[in-house]
């Protein structure tokens, strides 16, 4: 049956109806186990895509045709290669919708090969082929030489995309002024050029800056160009339609810019209104939504995998020892929090370099900060009161589920650290009666089963007990109960809810309980039919995020809140919880102290690096992150000032450095020689300088302390680090667009996570000579906390990477 032509002629074609009942035909044919018109259902596929609003008969049946088609290729059965790759092109897109140049390059290689071609047809097609391709390199050099006359490409104008092969002659504008409001100009700035787009008058540009009267001139002299000789050619005047598009351009342009100086986030509709006209073409409609989100999702996805591979590895750990692994979890924790907001705040009006703007934190106000906790008094009452919690630990083992409770309410408060023998001692006590004591006080209780699961995993103690099978059935008498009406048991399935994230690979029975408890919770939630307003908030505050993937200390701060409004709190517990979060605290901001004096101190934040971002606070709350616990503070110090190098590096190979600079600093740093840097730019020498001396100086302070040497592996972890960075800077310059796998064997290195892990792991409180054997199997164990890492900086960081042009992340790669 021949196809209806794609043409604006109407006459008599098929309706839809008739192209329905064949494929019905077609379909029952198929279930009878007759042979397959794979050709009737590549056309029906194609002429699917040609229907018009009002005609959706044919979706469900071009689901079934890409379905049986790929089914069909899947089976290898097709005999008849060229059939087989007309599936393949078609499938990949289909013929309505490829750009027909290049689909027409690709369709006379098939049509050579079919063994009815027609040889005049074919030699006709080829000869006319390269006859347009010769009109068209003809304009594209005439179109070099007028982009070239205009000298736009200049150091004025600096930041703008010289992309004359894969533009049109007014698209060459809208990329450069695309720039201008995305890039570079400041919003007053930009109001005034807007304002002179819509007058179309030089002189009313005159507060303008020398860059923007440029681009100005040149676009108003070509817009008038235009239309003056298509008016003597065809006596028609289209100058005010060519004025009236670039200034609704423009507009739109300003619109959204404005909306990034205010940090106002548009409504999907309000995104929607301005942004098909801002896009200068629809196709940045799809990039900008649709394939963003598919791409979250599957990111969204993939992080659910690799927290199943981070609870094994944490596990594994235990080799290592406990504060390495509790930095294992720590690290994506901190990225949810620390990335949770973009780093770039808007400008009043300093020019934009990368987005980064000065620090908020200045050293004075920081040298400020009280740290009066830390006074004899508050010390010696905490002790006091630790004591008195201590023995509450005790007094409440005669009611397990009582001394469960504390034990949560203890690690979640913060200061299950001061207790962490006692705490072990009690947990291990329970894995060797699970059958017998624990087993007959905690029966088939949900809330106390997945309580104890959640604990034990937490602390690493009994890895197979209580197994994921006796949750599920708990779960499975829940559910069931839940369904002949009774009352929902909410602490249970928050508690299930809970549990269910410390699961490892292979255990994946607690997936679809999480989600029938998420969608149960959340519909008690909605219907507004739970009394006690402090289940309420926990509900709220789980479903935002579980507890295993929060950042602790962020965590303690809430739950202090929370366990304060509980009816059965202890006061004592309270007290001590308090105070030691407000010592813990005092410790933190002395150290920030310290740093922020080394940071000073080493004078990188200076005219010669204006580009680097100054984010002293930031790297030591990531620091404060990683390693949370008071006497971790070498860690803490140490990891602040690798984050300070990282940050500083890494703007240099995303944003400032050439590929040639770049290649150089990488080979000085696998070198570890400052001799080796002779060729490289000032810029570079001095931060090579401060980056060598500083991870000699950790090393030899350690050493002198430990009697340990560690500098060949701090060492290490910088060259695998820079040489990623390479591989991406390559990726960049070269256009490159890697695959997923590609990307993220490359990325979980260049995340940077690997140093903070390496800096936490060397200089651990309890590690010892022979820990150093163990780090043949170090990278493996870290790879799935770097690659979370990864995950959550690619979500935060896509939008503002792809504007400034920097390698490609995940959001793009996918």
């Amino acid at each position: 049956m021949a196809l209806p032509t794609n043409s604006l002629v109407v006459f008599f074609s098929p309706s839809v109806d008739v192209i329905q009942s064949c494929f019905k035909e077609t379909k029952a044919s198929l279930k009878a186990g007759h042979k397959v018109d794979v050709k009737g259902l590549l056309s029906l596929y194609e002429a699917s895509f040609l229907v018009v609003e009002g005609e959706d008969e044919l979706d469900e049946a071009r689901e079934f045709v890409v379905e049986h088609l790929g089914n069909l290729r899947r089976s290898n059965s097709l005999r008849n290669p060229l059939l087989a790759e007309q599936i393949d092109h078609a499938l990949e897109l289909p013929l309505h919708w490829r750009m027909p140049r290049m689909h027409t390059r690709w369709f006379i290689d098939h049509y050579a090969r079919k063994q009815d071609y027609i040889p005049a047809l074919l030699e006709f097609a080829i000869l006319d082929f390269n006859l347009v391709q010769s009109i068209y390199k003809e304009e594209l050099q005439e179109m070099s030489r007028w982009w070239r006359s205009l000298d736009l490409v200049c150091d004025d104008l600096h930041f703008i995309r010289d992309r004359l092969d894969s533009n049109h002659q007014d698209e060459l504008f809208i990329t450069t002024i695309d720039d201008v409001y995305d890039i570079y100009g400041t919003l007053e700035e930009l109001e005034l050029f807007t304002d002179a787009v819509k007058e179309w008058k030089i002189t009313e540009s005159k507060e303008l800056p020398h860059y923007m009267k440029m681009i100005l001139v040149t676009l108003f002299n070509t817009i008038e160009d235009i239309a003056h000789t298509y008016y003597k050619e065809k006596g028609l005047d289209v100058l005010s339609f060519l004025k009236q598009v670039w200034v609704d351009l423009c507009k739109s342009f300003m619109v959204e810019a404005r909306w990034y100086y205010t940090g106002y986030t548009p409504t999907f509709d309000e995104y929607l209104e301005n942004g098909w006209i801002s896009s200068s073409g629809i196709i940045g409609l799809t990039e900008k939504n649709v394939s963003e989100r598919i791409a979250r999702e599957g990111i969204a996805s993939l992080m659910r995998k690799y927290w199943k591979k981070l609870n094994g590895e944490r596990i594994a750990a235990a080799k290592f020892n406990v504060s390495f692994g509790k930095t294992l979890l720590n690290m994506p924790r901190t990225a949810q929090i620390c990335l949770s907001v973009e780093s770039v705040s808007p400008s009043s009006g300093l020019r934009r370099t990368a987005n980064y703007q000065p620090a908020i934190w200045g050293d004075e106000y920081i040298q400020s900060l009280p740290s009066s906790f830390l006074k004899k008094k508050y010390l010696s009452r905490r002790e006091e009161l630790k004591e008195d919690v201590r023995l509450l630990i005790g007094q409440r083992e005669e009611d397990l589920v009582e001394q469960l409770e504390l034990v949560d309410s203890l690690r979640q408060l913060g200061v299950d650290y001061h207790f962490r023998l006692e705490i072990e001692g009690f947990l291990s006590s329970l894995v060797g009666s699970l059958t017998g004591r624990v087993s007959d006080e905690i029966g088939d209780d949900l809330h106390s089963t997945a309580l104890l699961f959640r604990l034990l995993r937490e602390y690493g103690i009994g890895h197979s007990q209580p197994s994921v099978d006796v949750i599920q059935s708990c779960f499975k008498e829940t559910k069931a109960s839940l369904k002949t009406g009774n009352e929902a048991d909410v602490k249970g399935l928050l508690s299930l809810y809970e549990a269910s994230f410390l699961v490892v690979e292979g255990e994946d029975e607690l997936d679809e309980a999480r989600e029938f408890v998420v969608e149960h919770l959340g519909n008690l939630r909605r219907s507004s039919s739970l009394r006690n307003p402090l289940l309420a908030e926990q509900i709220d505050h789980a479903l935002e995020l579980p507890l295993h993937w929060r950042m602790p200390s962020m965590h303690t701060r809430w739950f202090i809140d929370h366990y304060a409004r509980k009816e059965d709190y202890i006061p004592a517990l309270l007290e001590f919880a308090i105070l030691d979060f407000n010592l813990v605290q005092s410790i933190y901001k002395e150290e920030l102290q310290e740093m922020s004096r080394w940071w000073r101190s080493l004078d990188l934040v200076c005219d010669d690096l204006h580009f680097i971002r100054d984010r002293l606070v930031e790297n030591y709350l990531w620091a404060a992150g990683f390693s949370f616990l008071p006497e971790l503070g070498r860690c803490r110090t140490a990891i602040t000032k690798m984050n300070c190098f990282i940050t500083t590096i890494d703007d240099v190979y995303d944003i400032y450095g050439t590929l040639e600079e770049l290649e150089l600093f990488t080979d000085a740093v696998k070198e570890w020689k400052i001799t080796e840097s002779k060729e490289l730019p000032h810029y570079m020498k001095m931060i090579l300088v401060t980056l060598f001396n500083t991870i000699e100086d950790i090393a030899h302070t350690y050493y002198k302390e430990k009697g340990l040497d560690v500098l060949s592996f701090l060492k290490q972890v910088w060259v695998d680090l820079c040489k990623s960075f390479m591989v991406e800077a390559r990726w960049y310059y070269t256009g490159y667009t890697p695959t997923f796998d590609e990307y993220l064997e490359n990325g979980w290195i260049s995340s940077s996570g690997i140093i903070g892990l390496t800096v936490s792991y060397c200089l651990s409180q309890d590690i010892t000579a022979n820990s150093f054997q163990d780090l043949e199997f170090y990278r493996e164990t870290v790879r799935p906390s770097c690659t979370l890492f990864r995950f959550y900086n690619d979500l935060v960081t896509s939008r503002a990477e792809v504007k400034r042009g920097d390698a490609r992340n995940q959001l793009s790669v996918t």
